[in-house]
This record gives C-alpha cells, sequence and structure tokens, in this order.
C-alpha cells in the first residue's frame, strides 16, 4: 500500500498535500468501482479518515436522511484508495448467519460459501452494513464481540476462528440514529440495541451545501441546465428541506412558512438529479419541470404536501422554468 494524497480527489482539492491516507495504486478485487461524478465534502470525509486511522474496532455509523450521500460517500472512498469492501443490506428476515455464510451443495458434497462479514475478515476489508436499523435486534447486536476486537466465529464453518487483521472493519448506513423513526417517513426501522450504540462512532451526514450540489448536478447534467435554472433547483430543494427540518428561520426570500404548515417529504440530491433529467426528457410537453416534478416528487406526496411543493416550485420559478 502506499500513501494516496486525498487532495487529489474530487471535492477535497483544498486540503494539503500532507493528509494522506492509505490505499492501493491499482483496484483490488472487491473494490468499488469508481464514479467519476462523485464529489466528496471535507466534513464527511473527516470523521471516516478518523475512523480509518483510529486504532479501533468501533463500527462506523453515517446517518441522515434519504439521498444525503451515506453510502456513495463510504464506496467512493474506497473506490478512490482501491481498498475492499463487502457489503449487505438490512431486512426484517436477514439473520446472522446470512452475514456468516450460506450452506450449498456442490458435487454431492457440502460446503460452506462465505457471507460478506466473513469475507472482509478473512481479507481485511470493511464490512459495509446498509440500512442497518432495518434488520433485527438479534442480527445487528451478533456484531458485538467483534467490535470489541475478539475474533469472528464462524458457526457455519465449525466454529471457525477469524481474527481481526488489518483493514477489517465495520460501517454501518441508516436514515435514523438509532434511536427509531421519531418522525413517521421511515416507519420500518428500528431501534438499535444500546450495547451495540456504544461500540459505534456515529456521524450525521447532510445534504450537501450549495456550492458542493451545484458542482455535483453540473458534473452530472452538463451544459443541458443553464447554471442559472441549476442554482434555483437547489434554493427550492433547500427551502423544502428546511420545512421539512423545522428550520423555517433559514427560509430563502421565495417562500414563506405559511406555505407548508407541515412537510411531510424532502428533497434529495438524488431526486434533484432526476427532476432536471426529466425536464430534458419531456422538454416537448407544456411546463416541462411541473410534468417533471410531479413524476419526480409531488406524486409520491400527499395532496396538501404536492400542493404546497408545486407553490414553492412557482415561487422560486417564477420567471420561467425551461431549459
Amino acid at each position: 500500500m502506499i500513501p494516496i494524497k486525498l487532495n487529489t480527489l474530487p471535492g477535497l482539492e483544498s486540503l494539503p498535500d500532507a493528509v494522506t491516507v492509505r490505499g492501493n495504486p491499482h483496484p483490488v478485487p472487491f473494490s468499488p468501482p469508481i464514479d467519476p461524478d462523485h464529489v466528496f465534502s471535507v466534513d464527511v470525509v473527516r470523521p471516516i479518515l478518523g475512523w480509518m486511522l483510529y486504532d479501533s474496532p468501533d463500527m462506523l455509523l453515517l446517518f441522515g436522511d434519504r439521498g444525503s450521500g451515506k453510502s456513495s460517500t463510504l464506496r467512493q472512498f474506497h473506490a478512490y484508495l482501491n481498498l475492499p469492501m463487502f457489503s449487505v443490506s438490512g431486512h426484517k428476515r436477514l439473520e446472522w448467519e446470512d452475514l456468516l455464510g450460506v450452506k450449498e451443495i456442490v458435487d454431492g458434497d457440502t460446503i460452506t460459501m462465505d457471507g460478506p462479514l466473513t469475507q472482509a475478515w478473512r481479507v481485511g476489508a470493511t464490512f459495509l452494513f446498509e440500512e442497518i436499523d432495518r434488520a433485527p435486534e438479534e442480527t445487528s447486536i451478533g456484531l458485538n464481540p467483534i467490535l470489541d476486537g475478539y475474533p469472528l466465529i464462524n458457526v457455519l464453518n465449525g466454529g471457525e476462528v477469524i481474527p481481526r487483521i488489518a483493514g477489517a472493519r465495520c460501517a454501518a448506513t441508516a436514515n435514523t440514529n438509532g434511536s427509531g423513526d421519531v418522525r413517521g417517513e421511515y416507519n420500518t426501522a428500528n431501534i438499535l440495541d444500546q450495547s451495540l450504540m456504544d461500540r459505534m462512532q456515529a456521524v450525521r451526514v447532510d445534504y450537501p451545501t450549495p456550492e458542493q450540489e451545484f458542482a455535483l448536478l453540473k458534473k452530472k447534467l452538463g451544459d443541458a441546465i443553464p447554471d442559472a435554472m441549476l442554482n434555483q433547483s437547489i434554493s427550492m430543494a433547500n427551502d423544502i428541506r428546511f420545512l421539512h427540518a423545522g428550520k423555517t428561520d433559514r427560509l430563502s426570500g421565495h417562500v414563506q412558512a405559511s406555505m407548508a404548515p407541515t412537510m411531510e417529504t424532502t428533497l434529495s440530491t438524488r431526486s434533484l438529479l432526476r427532476l432536471w433529467n426529466l425536464v430534458i426528457l419531456y422538454a416537448g410537453v407544456e411546463k416541462p419541470l411541473f410534468y417533471a416534478l410531479d413524476i419526480a416528487v409531488t406524486n409520491k406526496c400527499s395532496e396538501v404536501c404536492a400542493e404546497a411543493i408545486k407553490k414553492i416550485a412557482e415561487a422560486h420559478f417564477a420567471g420561467g422554468a425551461s431549459p
């Protein structure tokens, strides 16, 4: 492995040359593919880097609203450093044994195929537990011993003992901070056991700053949408986010809190990109922005919420909304 300057990563150019992290010079098996359009945020990378450099088996929990870049940032950080990663997505039927492996019959013999956690511990890689708050507590709590630094015991393979080696670490993502769904948006989220939480470093991942979001959209959309309209849409999205979070003191001059006393949804960067791609696709229809807004966002909301979002869009694009 070699030291890699973090200022060679997109979005981190302002960091000094002295800020480095060890990575591989070339892609290795199971390292994620690079997304050339990804833009990193110093505020999110800093705790990831600290977790990787910190000599502890702690799990890193990245939590935040949907589409804020939790998984993509962690995956792309590994991609640019050419580090291997194995992952699983939590769901209510996920069992501890699913992380360890599965029994398969091959040529008449029963063999144990390694699961994602076992693979990560064997080769010294990151195990990413996505949507950890969707998994049953009895599954996620099985991580406790290895988060204390003890070996992984593979009960599917005769109690095989797999010590933690350099590079083996656990990370997780969730829409909640482990305390459950307090807003009624992520109704399949479970409360994480406090014994597991006590073994975590938890980091909130917010939506990008307007400058970061503009850079990301610009890389994805090129010159298909004028810069002014991209900035208008980012301001619109932030107003929806502020209403959703109850931060009415941060609203732009286009919007008043009375437009939406309650905002049941937010507008992620992912949804914003989808909105503009649909505007391009349906450029020939009447009012393409509002047609695309229905498909990308408001058709999935209550009537009250949809009407409020349309009013906000009209306020921001009063001067026109066609590329």
